[in-house]
């Protein structure tokens, strides 16, 4: 029976083990926030004064949110999983950070196609610009909340998915598979975990979960191919704050446009707009989602000269550890 859940190679729990006790602990804290906030914030609401509540909250919640999914990801990867947590994807560096502005510009780009094609089919109207719901602050300094947001939502997504869920799940189906099956089947169930995670959001709909799966696959292409998180990361900030707060979209069933560059209003069928979902849950979506597969494949191509499937994902910590400590120092490579 222990072998079901303990690996005695690799003196650790079971992926799948890792996995679900990840998830639960990850879960718990949050449940446990939402029991503080809400009576907190009903509280507040009662008392007299210009108390403004529901950004006190907000900014609550994802500070909270940010913690508890680094934290708990740190303690999981440094005594779980038993490996350093910046092989999650993290391993910061020069071509890193250059990844990230790729992924960040390509991001802006394709919520910008959709946003462009809607205007000019006379789907999409544009009702304000420089919209704002509290007037008496620069536009500029308001943009810097919803900016914060979805800089924690793209960070913490991306590690949970692709860095922690997409690893270990890699690492779980090596044995039976082999290394680059392995990757790709934990590609497969990242994402659809990662569209499943948004299944309950206002508005969904399965089109809108489907879309999300396969926005999954465009978000975890980065990881497979070079086992970093920075052009997820990038790539997932400025998707989400360009459909809110520049073009007025709702992101994934949500509202955040209180601040955006243009206020819009959409009127073309929803089966191609998303409707109140926002463009994830149509088709214009899907296609740009689609487009955005072709553009990591082909940047990853030009900027690595080839591009092939990172097998070390799929190798437990233990033996990635072994591989580096054979290998001679770089002077005696050089010199052989």
């Amino acid at each position: 029976m222990a072998n079901l859940f303990w690996n005695r190679s690799e003196r650790r729990l079971r992926a799948l083990w890792r996995i679900l006790l990840y998830i639960f602990v990850w879960r718990a804290l949050l449940f446990a926030l939402d029991r503080l906030l809400i009576p907190a914030g009903q509280g507040l609401a009662a008392r007299p004064g210009p108390v403004a509540v529901p950004a006190l909250m907000r900014t609550l919640h994802y500070a909270w949110y940010l913690v508890s999914v680094v934290g708990v990801t740190w303690l999981a990867a440094r005594y779980v999983d038993r490996r350093r947590p910046q092989t999650l994807g993290l391993q910061l560096s020069k071509r890193w950070w250059w990844e990230m502005a790729a992924g960040l510009l390509l991001g802006l780009l394709l919520i910008s196609l959709v946003f462009v094609v809607e205007w000019a089919l006379g789907w999409v109207r544009v009702t304000d610009v420089w919209s704002m719901n509290v007037p008496d602050k620069p536009f500029f300094v308001g943009l810097l909340g919803p900016l914060a947001i979805f800089v924690v939502i793209g960070f913490c997504e991306e590690l949970m998915f692709r860095g922690y869920l997409l690893r270990n799940s890699a690492e779980g189906l090596h044995g039976a598979l082999g290394a680059q099956r392995a990757i790709i089947g934990a590609w497969l169930i990242s994402s659809l975990l990662f569209g499943l995670y948004h299944v309950f959001n206002p508005h969904a709909t399965w089109f809108g979960t489907f879309n999300l799966f396969v926005a999954g696959l465009m978000l975890g292409l980065p990881m497979v191919l070079t086992g970093r998180l920075a052009m997820p990361i990038g790539l997932h900030i400025t998707w989400n704050f360009a459909q809110a707060n520049l073009f007025g979209f709702a992101v994934s069933g949500n509202n955040f446009s209180g601040v955006s560059l243009l206020r819009t209003t959409v009127t073309g069928p929803t089966s191609w707009t998303g409707g109140a979902f926002g463009p994830e849950a149509g088709w214009l979506g899907l296609i740009a989602i689609a487009l955005g597969i072709a553009a990591v494949g082909l940047w990853l191509r030009w900027s690595e000269g080839r591009v092939t499937i990172a097998s070390s994902l799929a190798l437990p910590p233990t033996t990635v550890r072994a591989a580096h400590s054979r290998q001679p120092p770089a002077s005696v490579q050089q010199n052989s």
